[in-house]
């Protein structure tokens, strides 16, 4: 487990750990103290495959998806019959991973803190996330927490929002940051020379076939895939059923003509809440983008930051703060790509401010799906 893990490397039992979490405040000043370095810095940390937080029930279960809120109150025991959450007339049994793994620890920081809740007594814990998924896909009233790594036989549910918008735990939902509870992979390591074994295998990470290895073994490789907006139907659907004064039909015309002829890229850069700075998986996203362009992966074509906004405020002013962060995000990625050369690439900025909302506006977590620069290319 993550928090195992921090510890023997703090103990100088192990010479890196592989984390569902980012490093706390208290393992932070812990490391510093052993003389390990500054674990919040980007040479002590990398990225190297995702995954995500994911609700599963039984087979046989009916409900399909359930809202962060209604999910937060199942397990805090606020919910006790299913069919409060349109389920069958029958009581609910929950299921949840050991209190030391990352995986509870991010559900807990992602789903019950925001609702201000804490776990329910009643709450079966388990070892492993197999032995999770087996018990829950066995009980046709049960619901557990598990990884999107991790099924087993049991089902995947939606989380849903309030304005009647879905997210899935997909491939493309995870490497996008659409899907809310993403989670990355975190690799950690001290400050002090490595054993060779170890130096060998960081250089390995950062190698197509290690890419590869990741999917297998059921997680989701950082690969940068295209998805063309004849493949986003769902988008342009939301797009349109909450179109208002603000989001006139000319605006969204103007955005499907600037993004028809290009392709959006499966990298997606958000910002942690309440702040400019962007999120763990976001800075992941700059460096592996930077690499690209580096590489000359698209070389020969042009590659839009396309800034979107919440609903909040002004439209106007949103578009024009989408735009500044579409620039911010460019900026960040060009300086890290220290050998492009500006004549090698086209790198175009946009900005739609609501125009294509991913969530609804009702809540913290909604307005941060928004907020968001994707990138598009052609």
């Amino acid at each position: 487990n993550t928090d195992g893990g921090f510890a023997d490397m703090l103990a100088g039992q192990a010479d890196m750990v592989l984390a569902t979490r980012e490093v706390t405040n208290a393992e932070t000043n812990a490391a510093k103290a052993a003389e390990l370095g500054d674990m919040t810095q980007p040479a002590r940390s990398r990225i190297v495959g995702l995954d995500g937080v994911v609700p599963v029930v039984a087979p046989d279960n009916p409900v399909r998806a359930v809202s962060l809120d209604d999910l937060a109150r199942l397990f805090a025991g606020q919910i006790l019959n299913w069919q409060e959450i349109g389920g069958p007339d029958a009581p609910v049994y929950l299921h949840m991973m050991a209190a030391e793994s990352g995986l509870a620890q991010q559900f807990m920081r992602k789903v019950m803190g925001r609702s201000d809740l804490q776990l329910s007594e009643t709450v079966v814990r388990h070892g492993t996330a197999a032995e999770l998924v087996d018990a829950v896909a066995k009980d046709p009233f049960a619901i557990g927490i598990s990884r999107f790594s991790e099924l087993g036989n049991a089902r995947r549910v939606a989380l849903r929002g309030a304005c009647g918008m879905d997210f899935a735990a997909t491939r493309q939902s995870l490497k996008t940051e659409d899907y809310p509870l993403a989670m990355p992979l975190f690799l950690y390591t001290p400050a002090r020379r490595l054993p060779k074994t170890a130096r060998e295998f960081l250089a390995f990470l950062r190698s197509p076939a290690a890419q590869r290895v990741v999917r297998r073994v059921g997680f989701v490789e950082q690969q940068v895939g295209e998805v063309g907006i004849e493949r986003q139907g769902q988008r342009l659907a939301n797009a349109i059923a909450l179109a208002g004064e603000e989001t006139p039909l000319d605006e969204l015309q103007r955005m499907v003509t600037v993004l028809r002829p290009a392709k959006r890229l499966t990298v997606t850069f958000r910002f942690e809440t309440g702040s400019t700075r962007l999120d763990a998986q976001s800075r992941g996203n700059v460096i592996l983008l930077a690499r690209l362009l580096e590489a000359g992966y698209f070389g020969g074509r042009e590659l839009m930051f396309v800034g979107f906004s919440d609903g909040e405020g002004d439209a106007a002013v949103n578009r024009k703060i989408a735009k500044r962060r579409a620039a911010a995000v460019r900026t960040a990625v060009t300086n890290v790509a220290t050998t492009l050369k500006p004549s090698e690439l086209s790198l175009s900025i946009e900005g739609f401010g609501e125009a294509l909302p991913m969530a609804c506006d009702d809540s913290d977590w909604g307005r941060g799906i928004n907020r968001r620069v994707e990138v598009w290319v052609k």
